[in-house]
């Protein structure tokens, strides 16, 4: 194929710990209430690219018969923290993947690294880069420079072929998984959906019915505009097993 890889040039982004604060919304007093097919209607609609590069917006991941994999790394995490999480990415990735059509292989733990220069995450062994797959690590907010102040989740993209992701990120901040493990874990479920959603080509969204929407809150579920973002940015599986092969070393 004549497309190489291109590394996502593109700013993480991240939800922020902002919880139940949502931008003021203009009075309907005295206007025509829109009906509940509208609405319906509006909230299937509101979802964006992650990318905002003309050439790059509406990309996401192929639905090959081949499954992305993920690995993760939950060094910094105790066994009964890491099994609790564990499980809670599951579920998060196994709704991605329901609602877009893109089959997910967990390939097991793996340490990881994070490079504060490149922003991506790779093998602490330094082996070569994974293609059509996602690596997830938990780290110290002092180890990743992008994680401070109300930050808790980075997640994005990080090599395409075309319009096709093949590589994807993300990093949560091992202090505030922790916390919310007895405060609220439903805010956990409700970050992973989200920085995953990143990976497979979303931008924010506008309404909190949205797992997308940039507030954290304690969705468990896709919402209606994320379902259709999944779908619409799933790209066909036309990619030829030796193009990505050749990725590896490009």
């Amino acid at each position: 194929m004549g497309a190489g890889l291109i590394r996502a040039g593109v700013a993480a982004l991240a939800v922020a710990l902002v919880i139940g604060v949502a931008p003021a919304q203009a009075s309907l007093m005295g206007a025509a209430q829109p009906t509940r097919a509208a609405v319906a209607l509006a909230a299937e609609g509101d979802y964006s690219s992650f990318f905002g590069d003309d050439a790059l917006r509406g990309s996401g991941w192929a639905a090959c018969p081949e499954p992305v994999t993920w690995s993760v790394d939950m060094g910094r995490l105790s066994p009964a923290a890491a099994k609790r999480e564990m499980a809670r990415l599951r579920t998060a990735l196994g709704l991605w993947s329901r609602y877009s059509g893109v089959p997910l292989e967990f390939t097991g733990r793996q340490p990881l690294v994070y490079d504060n220069t490149s922003y991506q995450l790779r093998a602490a062994d330094n082996s070569a880069p994974r293609t059509r797959h996602i690596y997830i690590g938990f780290y110290g907010g002092k180890e990743v420079s992008g994680l401070s102040g109300n930050v808790v989740g980075l997640a994005r993209p990080t090599s395409m072929l075309a319009r096709e992701v093949v590589s994807g990120m993300a990093v949560f901040r091992r202090g505030y998984v922790l916390r919310e493990q007895s405060e609220e874990p439903r805010h956990l479920t409700n970050l992973y959906l989200h920085e995953l959603g990143h990976i497979f080509g979303l931008g924010h969204a506008t309404s909190p019915t949205n797992v997308m929407y940039p507030t954290l809150g304690t969705m468990t579920d896709l919402g209606p505009g994320d379902r259709a973002g999944a779908r619409d940015y799933t790209q066909e599986c036309t990619s030829q097993p030796e193009c990505l092969a050749a990725l590896v070393t490009a």
